[in-house]
């Protein structure tokens, strides 16, 4: 293969990956729900929305105080509930709609499939986040009001990124491994609280029936399930116990949850990548 053809295929995979993945049309479904509401229902809905919005700006600025842990929490809050909503359907829903077959056949890949599913959903998250960070950003522009670092803050941005790029894997391997949609988002939902609320809690009782006192400063269980929580890591990560201000201008806490969080989400998605490999393709006619 000459070197002009090996340009061509890259720039073909790119193109095909990145700028005109048939995946990207896939939220003109929603759009398209979306647009079954009456005109005067959607211009309501704008309206509330841009109302709220604008009022958090208001509040935020007139306070004169640092809201960065409220919004940082309601980001980490929004994508938790929005996510396991967008992608249980990744996958299973094409299956269900019998689509899967045709997409099958196409020149794309299982990685070009992947890459389109997750590029437009996280295009989305990003659009929400920087709408939340707006208002927190606002509210710290008196450096005496300060509550966190800016080291301590992007560190918590950067935690919730990997915490949804965990969410869209485990979404993704988990639509690409049920054949109905609603199987999918029972599964997420359920692993969701199974792993950050009842397990937490049950390992709490245990340790108080079994007459520890509850879970201790050095448990190394108790230390991996708030490592691995982020709503239990990221007040610690944002003001850590051992500071009197939480103003710490480095900011390195939160590594380990960004590590594990991304660790994971590749774990995640080379197993979705093998299903998708493993999936039945269209049986063809015998000759």
């Amino acid at each position: 293969m000459s070197i002009q053809q090996k340009r061509s295929k890259t720039e073909n995979w790119f193109r095909y990956t990145l700028l005109d993945n048939p995946m990207f049309d896939e939220p003109k479904r929603g759009y398209r729900k979306i647009m079954r509401f009456g005109r005067p229902a959607r211009i309501v809905i704008l309206v509330l929305f841009v109302v709220i919005y604008l009022w958090s700006i208001l509040m935020t600025i007139t306070s004169g105080s640092d809201v960065s842990i409220f919004f940082s929490y309601l980001e980490l809050i929004l994508v938790t509930l929005i996510i396991p909503s967008s992608i249980h359907g990744a996958i299973s829903a094409e299956r269900e709609r019998a689509t899967w077959d045709a997409l099958m056949l196409t020149r794309l890949t299982a990685g070009q499939i992947i890459i389109g599913k997750l590029i437009w959903r996280f295009r989305l998250i990003l659009a929400l986040l920087a709408l939340l960070l707006v208002p927190a950003l606002l509210s710290r522009t008196n450096p005496d009001t300060f509550d966190i670092s800016n080291g301590m803050l992007w560190h918590a941005q950067l935690m919730i990124l990997a915490w949804c790029l965990l969410l869209c894997s485990f979404g993704l391997w988990v639509s690409s491994s049920t054949k109905r949609s609603i199987t999918s988002l029972a599964v997420i939902i359920g692993s969701l609280i199974g792993v950050l609320i009842a397990v937490p809690i049950l390992y709490d009782m245990f340790c108080h029936i079994s007459g520890g006192g509850g879970p201790g400063q050095g448990d190394l269980i108790s230390s991996a399930m708030t490592t691995f929580n982020p709503f239990l890591s990221l007040y610690p990560m944002m003001v850590p116990p051992d500071s009197e201000s939480g103003l710490i201008a480095g900011g390195l806490s939160g590594w380990p949850q960004i590590g594990l969080y991304t660790a994971l989400s590749v774990l995640f998605l080379v197993f979705t990548y093998w299903r998708i490999i493993g999936l039945e393709k269209p049986v063809r006619g015998r000759r």
